[in-house]
């Protein structure tokens, strides 16, 4: 979620992830070819590599189809759709905390995850001490 934000603009603030369906198509490429460059760099055996591949294109596919399922069910009933919880007040969130439980259906619980994205965008600095 946090690369598939920070990826286009217009995911970026809170209420951009209601922007699943302007810019879905081109979102699934660059993050397939982000993720699957990954995977083509590992030392594997080639057959590793392909299930590996085969995997993380069907796991992106999957994600973004229930992001976009989401934002459809919220949209349908005239309710807004933002990150978390915590950012705006009204609109529904699309990522739940990890010990929540009660999900409306499985597209809906696939998107736990621990509390922030915001610590992974480029402005915020990142200080590395030696503690040698």
């Amino acid at each position: 979620m946090a690369l598939a934000r920070h990826a286009k603009a217009v995911l970026t603030p809170a209420e951009g992830a209601a922007q699943i369906a302007q810019v879905r198509t081109g979102l699934e490429g660059w993050l397939l070819n982000a993720f699957c460059e990954r995977v083509r760099v590992q030392p594997l055996s080639e057959a590793e590599r392909e299930e590996r591949l085969h995997s993380v294109q069907n796991r992106v596919g999957d994600l973004l189809d229930s992001w976009s399922r989401i934002w459809a069910d919220y949209n349908e009933k005239g309710v807004a759709l933002q990150y978390q919880k915590y950012e705006l007040k009204t609109p529904k969130p699309l990522l739940r905390d990890m010990l929540d439980t009660g999900f409306e259906s499985e597209h809906y619980r696939k998107f736990r995850a621990n509390r922030s994205l915001r610590d992974v965008e480029p402005e915020v600095n990142l200080f590395l001490e030696d503690l040698q």
